[in-house]
């Protein structure tokens, strides 16, 4: 009888492992203003606060949306976490904004679409 809640408690952590886990806010870490090299991009930003995401969408236009809801992912083995932002988007749409963050990597964020293109925070 040990053994199988023991088995159970195994069988149940090894399925949660990379497990999105909710968080209250955006980690102080990643609070700023990032910035990419990228051509294509260079009128844009995207700033993180507490609990709002701003982004820069060009000619000096500011979208600003309260987040409803954060989850994380950690992979351990690629040293990196997936971040998932909920806000309400145009129309009042929920919209998802996905990226990876790299602690390693100078704290550098790649979006989970774009992932050649690296963000990295203004020292301020």
């Amino acid at each position: 009888m040990k053994m199988g809640k023991v088995l159970m408690a195994i069988v149940v952590l090894v399925a949660c492992l990379g497990c999105p886990s909710k968080i209250t806010s955006v980690p102080e870490n990643l609070i700023g203003i990032w910035r990419t090299e990228s051509p294509n991009y260079a009128d844009r930003i995207f700033e993180l606060r507490k609990n709002e995401v701003v982004f820069q969408i060009g000619e000096g236009k500011f979208e600003s949306h309260r987040i409803t809801n954060i989850e994380k992912e950690e992979n351990q083995k690629e040293k990196k976490i997936l971040y998932i932002l909920s806000y309400k988007g145009e129309k009042g749409h929920e919209t998802k904004f996905l990226f990876y963050h790299y602690p390693e990597e100078r704290g550098a964020i790649r979006f989970k679409n774009q992932q050649e293109m690296v963000w990295t925070k203004e020292k301020g």
